[in-house]
């Protein structure tokens, strides 16, 4: 399978969303003082709790400090089919150019 940009972001919640992670998986755009604005990947557990574990890191954040921090944007959400699909269509973990969301 393709890597995609720079870090594990895509691959590493797509792997834990299909394997049996709940909730929803997110790609979006995101700013980084370091990085600027970037594609992102996270996991919504639900409408109030975002995971991101990314790059080593172990976040768990309310869903409105997450987006406000990170300035959140251009979400798309998936559900565990959908994943599963774009992964076999698209052969990367993500982004992918599909317009769901």
């Amino acid at each position: 399978m393709k890597k995609s940009a720079k870090g594990d972001c895509y691959e590493v919640h797509g792997r834990a969303f299909i394997e049996g992670m709940l909730g929803l998986l997110c790609h979006g755009t995101v700013w980084h003082p370091d990085v600027g604005w970037h594609g992102h990947c996270w996991i919504e557990l639900n409408e109030d709790v975002v995971t991101d574990f990314s790059n080593g890191h172990n976040v768990v954040l309310r869903q409105e400090v997450y987006y406000r921090v990170g300035k959140v944007k251009d979400v798309k959400r998936y559900n565990v089919e959908q994943v599963r699909e774009m992964i076999v269509k698209e052969g990367i973990w993500g982004p992918w150019e599909d317009g769901n969301g």
